[in-house]
């Protein structure tokens, strides 16, 4: 509920970033075409680090025990976490540019297991049994292409829209292996003693969309604020099957500008 709520006011603040940047393009065609020609200059280069917003997902892991299957379900939460990210591109008509961006987020988070186990004496008499996971890493590494259209407000500011496809590599830690204790007078009662990890790799596509605005304190060097929703699908291997999972998210960040 509380994800959903985020998601749903990131992506309104996103667009209505974008709606004020549109609002004042009447009066920026208006300029001398002088005037659009250094605003911006040829080439941009942006460097920023921020806020990365998490996401959730889960996997299931089944494996024979007792000659019987035994089944694990594992929900994982991704916290929000931070992000490096870095652009670069080239002006190629009027304000029309094209670039590429590469983000980075690596962070650890947390599943909760919930399994049904054979029982060792009988057959279709699974016993529940649950466990927590409390470190379970994730890294993500984003490729946007982008078609960026750049709205010079003054001679120091400008906005600028941005979109294009996506390219994600997924590292994440899924389930591996479980080992179980049985205990009771007849075995009726069972516990997790041991839960195993490994590293799931995985790569998917999906899209961008991104506000940017840049103050130049000089004609080249400059900060300024990013925006960026991004979202993909990403096929993870875990030890028996495979999972599609959803990647991406709300990026907000702070960071410097290069312009020549």
């Amino acid at each position: 509920m509380g994800v959903a709520l985020i998601t749903k006011r990131a992506k309104a603040i996103l667009l209505a970033c974008v709606g004020f940047s549109l609002w004042p393009a009447d009066t920026a065609a208006q300029a001398t075409q002088d005037q659009w020609r250094t605003l911006p200059a040829r080439v941009y280069i942006n460097i920023n680090g921020g806020y990365q917003q998490g996401t959730s997902f889960t996997e299931l892991l089944s494996e024979t025990l007792y000659d019987e299957t035994a089944t694990y379900t594992s929900t994982h939460s991704i916290p929000d976490g931070t992000f490096f990210d870095g652009a670069a591109g080239v002006r190629f008509w009027k304000n029309l540019a094209f670039g590429v961006a590469v983000s980075s987020s690596s962070t650890s988070g947390s599943a909760q297991v919930v399994g049904n186990v054979p029982h060792p004496l009988f057959y279709s008499r699974s016993r529940t049994v649950t466990g927590d996971r409390p470190t379970v890493d994730h890294r993500q590494i984003a490729y946007h292409g982008q078609l960026t259209w750049f709205v010079p407000l003054t001679d120091k500011l400008d906005v600028a829209i941005s979109g294009g496809p996506s390219i994600y590599s997924v590292d994440q830690q899924v389930l591996s292996q479980v080992t179980v204790n049985n205990s009771g007078e007849r075995y009726d009662t069972a516990s997790i003693a041991q839960m195993l990890n490994k590293t799931a790799n995985g790569s998917g596509f999906g899209g961008n969309i991104g506000f940017d605005i840049t103050y130049l304190f000089t004609d080249m060097l400059g900060g300024g604020l990013m925006l960026r929703w991004g979202s993909g699908s990403v096929e993870l291997g875990s030890a028996t099957s495979s999972k599609s999972i959803e990647v991406g998210g709300l990026q907000v960040g702070l960071g410097a500008r290069v312009r020549f």
